[in-house]
């Protein structure tokens, strides 16, 4: 569904500790703001309109003389001096239109609370409203600390309250009790398995640094990852090359065409980067939080390892069960050792695609895994449970 874009079941636990964001062992130094504590496509490479070719293996056979070969494999490109101001005024048009369309949805979250020595602090964060009733999507670690709650939108500040917190993504819903006269929202999509933004693609986003008002600037999105060190994410994160200053966490990033593509999430300032969530969970998470404050996660109740088969092909192992399989009449069990190549009929080659299918089922649901064992595949129905905290440091 939605953007048809293609990018294991944890909790992206944000414990926060001074001046360092925490993450399980891995402290991640934050910006400081206010005692702030929440803180190529084909065989073409495209730049703007410049467009480079790859030598095709094609092109090499048909080449009959030295020169020709030469010419393929090593091609000199000449770039005229209009080229990089044309491509960079590209740039600037896309997020100038980003900016235009979506920027009266975007809002500044603030709270207040006392130091360890009693001292007033201010809280400082980024947020835009989801839907007409006033609901913003901002981040946990505001909406955790905060003693009293506000949001200010051109100009004016409005009084918030908290609906529900979520610390495993660290996203949070809260609720202006007098809505502005006039504001633009963003509608969360409604995702069933994972998709998210490519490597190398442009984002914009628009947060609030340093406690100023909203305001554009752009990166690229570098890779997904479901791990930072010895953590494991609930799904896999997009990781970009912004760097994110103090207030800007909670802010939405948008793809080259404007769509909601994530929210700024975590710094990564030692490798000039930071995450994304992914804008395919959101609409879940939200749901969840007006529903019942807190969202809940499922466990299959098996932890996984992959490994290179003689064939050369990766394969999925279980390397530990931490929970009872489920009693049925047959003896067909998971063991460890299986080989998992499915669940529900959707192909797994790698251990992330696990935990991105697991987030969209729920506790109580019932999923078939199939896999390889004693030269037979054999299909196995497993009943996921809650998963419980300690879990969120395992693997699914």
């Amino acid at each position: 569904m939605g953007r048809v874009k293609t990018c294991f079941t944890f909790q992206f636990l944000l414990t926060l500790v001074s001046d360092h964001v925490v993450l399980g062992s891995i402290s991640l130094k934050a910006p400081q703001v206010f005692d702030l504590k929440s803180s190529i496509v084909s065989n073409h490479t495209i730049f703007g309109n410049a467009s480079l070719k790859t030598p095709q293996v094609s092109d090499l056979k048909s080449s009959n003389n030295q020169e020709e070969e030469d010419r393929i494999l090593h091609p000199t490109t000449t770039i005229s001096s209009n080229t990089v101001p044309e491509m960079l005024s590209l740039i600037s048009k896309d997020v100038q239109a980003i900016w235009n369309a979506r920027k009266n949805a975007v809002v500044q979250v603030k709270g207040n609370t006392k130091d360890e020595h009693g001292q007033n602090k201010l809280l400082s964060g980024t947020g835009f409203f989801v839907d007409a009733n006033g609901h913003v999507l901002t981040t946990a670690a505001i909406a955790a600390e905060a003693e009293n709650l506000w949001v200010d939108y051109n100009g004016l500040s409005y009084t918030a309250i908290v609906i529900g917190k979520d610390l495993t993504t660290n996203l949070a819903i809260i609720k202006l009790l007098k809505k502005p006269e006039h504001f633009q929202h963003i509608a969360l999509q409604k995702f069933s398995s994972y998709e998210c933004s490519q490597c190398g693609e442009l984002v914009v986003f628009i947060g609030c640094v340093l406690g100023f008002p909203p305001a554009p600037n752009f990166g690229i999105v570098l890779g997904e990852n479901i791990t930072l060190g010895n953590r494991v994410f609930i799904v896999s994160y997009l990781r970009s090359n912004i760097e994110i200053c103090g207030g800007e966490s909670g802010a939405p990033v948008f793809d080259s065409l404007g769509n909601l593509c994530g929210v700024l999430i975590a710094s990564l300032p030692e490798a000039r980067s930071s995450f994304i969530i992914p804008s395919c969970i959101l609409e879940r998470i939200f749901q969840a939080l007006l529903m019942n404050g807190t969202v809940k996660y499922s466990s299959a109740g098996f932890s996984v390892r992959s490994q290179m088969a003689i064939s050369g092909k990766r394969e999925i192992i279980i390397s530990s069960l931490r929970e009872r399989t489920p009693k049925d009449s047959t003896k067909d069990y998971l063991k460890i050792g299986d080989v998992i190549s499915k669940i529900d009929g959707i192909d797994i080659r790698e251990e992330k695609d696990i935990a991105n299918l697991l987030f969209f089922r729920k506790p109580n649901e019932t999923i078939t895994l199939t896999v390889w064992r004693n030269n037979r595949t054999i299909e196995i129905p497993i009943t996921l449970t809650e998963k419980t905290s300690e879990q969120f440091f395992l693997t699914t």
